[in-house]
């Protein structure tokens, strides 16, 4: 064989394989950036997502929390912690359950937490865990959660985002927050608020009341997450 023709295989060869690999990225890529359906979004989050429940010899509560990595989980603080006259004080027992686990798991380390925005993270092994997406979202955007509503087991709602940022006066602190068109309820504080790719994009928190003190309901709070906060 020439060596001319050898060079020329060479090249093709190069040019081929070159062109398989960028298909391969592009493919990657594509399936990366694909807005799933409601029910790929609960499939494919399911296993990331737990059912709490804190109690102590007075109260029992119910909420929701969700694996950000292989040893920890993020929910709520207030769905762990409760105030009292000499300061925070966590639940003595508090428990997570899988969705294909009839029995509740005891957590034994709170790993860390910020009082000012009402976010905890507590320890526990799962392989599965969801995607983080930082970047902010616009009004009407369609986003999603699933949470423990009304402690009836883990469900999943769908809404859009009215406020993209909005501060509100929660106590003492002033909270940077989503604000959503979604149904939510007792059990759903500590969810992870999804976009239309199934990533995390905020953590629900709470909802408001009017002036009588009643709930405001399909309209609820979700926090604004950080690359800081979820690393502290």
């Amino acid at each position: 064989m020439k060596k001319k023709n050898i060079i020329l295989y060479v090249i093709l060869f190069t040019l081929s394989l070159s062109s398989l690999i960028i298909g391969i990225i592009n493919l990657v890529n594509n399936t990366n950036n694909k807005e799933r359906s409601p029910k790929e979004i609960f499939n494919n989050s399911i296993e990331s997502i737990v059912e709490i429940k804190a109690s102590n010899n007075v109260s029992e509560t119910f909420g929701t929390g969700f694996s950000i990595s292989e040893d920890k989980i993020c929910t709520c603080l207030h769905v762990v912690a409760y105030d009292t006259s000499e300061g925070l004080k966590f639940y003595d027992n508090i428990q997570i359950r899988y969705h294909n686990s009839d029995e509740y798991k005891e957590v034994k380390e709170v790993i860390s937490y910020d009082l000012k925005s009402d976010i905890c993270f507590i320890k526990s092994e799962n392989k599965n865990y969801l995607n983080i997406n930082y970047n902010s979202l616009s009004e009407g955007d369609t986003i999603y959660t699933i949470s423990n509503l009304n402690n009836n087991g883990l469900g999943i709602e769908k809404g859009i985002v009215s406020v993209s940022k909005i501060l509100i006066d929660v106590g003492e602190y002033k909270r940077e927050c989503l604000q959503l068109d979604l149904t939510v309820g007792s059990g759903s504080s500590g969810a992870p608020l999804l976009n239309t790719k199934g990533e995390v994009v905020g953590v629900i928190s709470f909802r408001m009341r009017d002036n009588s003190s009643n709930i405001i309901y399909g309209i609820c709070y979700a926090l604004i997450i950080t690359a800081e906060l979820f690393n502290i």
